[in-house]
């Protein structure tokens, strides 16, 4: 089964936007203190996962898509019980 090319064409472009929100995870990473380094991090994994799911898809690969949403899932659900759990126990205003 073979992606239209239209798909294609729109993962490319999801592609390269992914490409801009990484460099800007990086920016953030390094920038960041010792307290925001570790959300940075997790932000970097799930713009890597996300990248190499939007390239299978250009490149037309099944098999590397299932195995890039086999590694965003993991990272996506870290990322969030992360900050679910901060701001559960951060203080009411």
């Amino acid at each position: 089964m073979d992606i239209p090319i239209v798909i294609r064409w729109i993962f490319l472009g999801l592609f390269v936007f992914g490409l801009f929100m990484l460099m800007l995870s990086v920016n953030r990473f390094r920038r960041g203190g010792l307290s925001g380094r570790p959300d940075a991090a997790w932000e970097i994994a799930d713009q890597g996962a996300s990248l190499l799911f939007a390239a299978a898809m250009v490149a037309g690969s099944w098999t590397l898509a299932v195995y890039s949403l086999l590694l965003a899932g993991p990272v996506m659900i870290a990322k969030h019980a992360r900050s679910y759990l901060r701001h559960r126990r951060a203080p009411a205003a």
